[in-house]
């Protein structure tokens, strides 16, 4: 109703800016749009109208309606708009100066500019509504989302769970087994060890899957429990808890001043001792570890980088590893789940976590964890 209620007003100037005795605006599209302004009710001003529907010339109104003496009109055109036209009439012959042509092509102007916005307008209304229904779908589609992760976060809870007690039945009927067979130092007796041995070893290894998986399903839960971390405390720990086997294969490590980050101190301890150990299992036979472990400050967060000389990760894989069970290679030990559980802990946090090849040779395993916040 506004915009119509404009174009009433422009037409209206444009009969009174030409000295018109009528003026009329007509939109051809369906259905048809019309503005009249003046008295159009002179004999004859039916075929005028009609005529100015089809888009006839001055010439030819001039020709068909007796009644106006004087006639103009000129195209309503726009990159929005439906074509049309904009005409006067007056009843007197000359009523109409040679000036009133630049009047009403002014006024046309105003139309069309009118039209445009008007039209803009009304897709950016309709555009709106399917923004706004779009939202709708997304937010049931993220309520899905959400609800189907908590399914099977609390799937594999259980499952890793109902793993657990078969996993301890098989490690004791390995025992048993093992103290059944005699120690007379025969092949059969030392290859039953020998199967009782690998069936422990399986175990150790499943269950300490089982762990991860329990790990990984779990770690999330403590997203919005944030508190300030020292990661100097937690550099040194995951140290400490791997120091055995950094000692084994002689390497060598040095930590960087370390700085404070929002999250969680024992997950993110598992984060680092997860990164170290993965240096540990993939160092270069030729050459002895060399493990370093620095940060730098990065626009709100910090960037923890740890660099090691050892075999590296060709650039294809440095997506693929984070990726749960996917591994770099076969030919190490592993289970393929803690640098995936690792990029679920640094998400959780608002932060990110990746690797790039180093020029040492190896690897730069880098994460950004957001600056811990000041104290109130």
């Amino acid at each position: 109703m506004a915009a119509h209620s404009m174009l009433r007003h422009l037409v209206e100037l444009a009969k009174s800016a030409t000295g018109a005795d009528s003026a009329e605006l007509v939109i051809l599209g369906e259905p048809e749009f019309r503005v009249l302004a003046g008295d159009l009710s002179i004999g004859g001003s039916e075929r005028w109208s009609e005529q100015v529907q089809v888009g006839c010339t001055t010439e030819q109104l001039e020709d068909l309606v007796d009644d106006f003496h004087s006639v103009m009109s000129v195209p309503i055109t726009g990159p929005s708009a439906e074509p049309g036209w904009l005409a006067v009439a007056h009843t007197e012959p000359g009523g109409l100066s040679e000036t009133s042509t630049d009047s009403l092509d002014r006024v046309a102007t105003l139309i069309e500019e009118r039209l445009d916005r008007t039209v803009e307008r009304i897709r950016l209304d309709q555009l709106g509504s399917v923004l706004r229904a779009n939202q709708e779908d997304l937010k049931v589609a993220r309520d899905q989302l959400a609800a189907s992760n908590t399914d099977l976060e609390q799937f594999a809870y259980i499952a890793a769970h109902e793993l657990v007690s078969p996993l301890r039945s098989v490690a004791i009927y390995a025992e048993v087994l093992e103290s059944l067979v005699p120690n007379d130092g025969s092949g059969a007796s030392d290859r039953a060890r020998e199967c009782a041995d690998a069936i422990r070893s399986g175990v150790t290894t499943m269950n300490q899957q089982v762990q991860y998986l329990l790990e990984f399903s779990r770690a999330e839960q403590t997203a919005t429990k944030l508190e300030t971390v020292d990661l100097a405390n937690v550099v040194s720990s995951a140290l400490e808890t791997l120091a055995e086997s950094l000692r084994e294969v002689d390497a060598t490590v040095s930590v960087g001043e370390m700085p404070k980050v929002q999250g969680r101190e024992v997950p993110l301890q598992s984060v680092f001792a997860n990164l170290i150990r993965n240096a540990v299992n993939y160092r270069h036979p030729d050459r002895r570890l060399e493990l370093q472990i620095s940060s730098e400050a990065s626009n709100g967060s910090y960037r923890i980088l740890v660099t090691d000389n050892g075999l590296g990760i060709d650039s294809a894989d440095h997506s693929r590893v984070f990726q749960l069970f996917e591994r770099a290679s076969t030919d190490s030990p592993g289970t393929g789940i803690g640098l995936a559980l690792s990029r679920r802990i640094v998400e959780a946090y608002g932060g990110e976590i990746g690797v790039d090849d180093s020029s040492e040779r190896g690897s730069v395993f880098w994460l950004e964890l957001p600056q811990a916040k000041a104290a109130a």
